[in-house]
């Protein structure tokens, strides 16, 4: 698998996962927009929310090895003025809902079949400007290289 395949395949996957999807249009009423790449001097509009965006792909491999490995950085965002209080207590709705974006992208990417190991990293970040909220993973698909073209 080459990297712009595989950055298509997660854009595929993401834009088609029922999961995803069924969580968006629930809560926000319609399904997001898979962006590949972001111009940072124009990000989306908030009316363009809720929106995933693979963001970095770096790649590794080596001259002697069977294996290539790539690092994919996706980030997730919603638009969610809520805020719910109850006694002692204040609860930015977005900000749990991020999260729950966030875990349903890992997911879906988790039960691709190829590349043949995928993992999170764990480096879940966050980022957020009221009423916008963020939040990012890192993803790692390995591949062995079973022959040399």
């Amino acid at each position: 698998m080459e990297t712009h395949e595989l950055l298509s395949l997660v854009q595929e996957t993401l834009a088609d996962d029922l999961a995803v999807n069924a969580w968006c249009l629930d809560i926000f009423g319609k399904a997001p927009t898979v962006f590949l790449g972001m111009d940072e001097e124009n990000p989306p509009d908030q009316d363009q929310y809720p929106v995933i965006m693979i963001l970095d792909c770096r790649e590794t491999r080596g001259r002697h090895s069977r294996a290539r490995s790539w690092s994919v950085e996706i980030g997730v965002g919603i638009v969610q003025p809520e805020i719910l209080a109850v006694p002692q207590r204040k609860i930015y709705s977005g900000f749990l809902q991020a999260e729950t974006f966030r875990s349903l992208v890992e997911s879906a990417l988790l039960a691709l079949r190829r590349p043949h190991k995928i993992d999170v990293s764990g480096d879940a970040g966050r980022g957020d400007d009221y009423p916008l909220y963020c939040s990012f993973t890192q993803i790692t698909f390995e591949e062995t290289i079973t022959s040399r073209h």
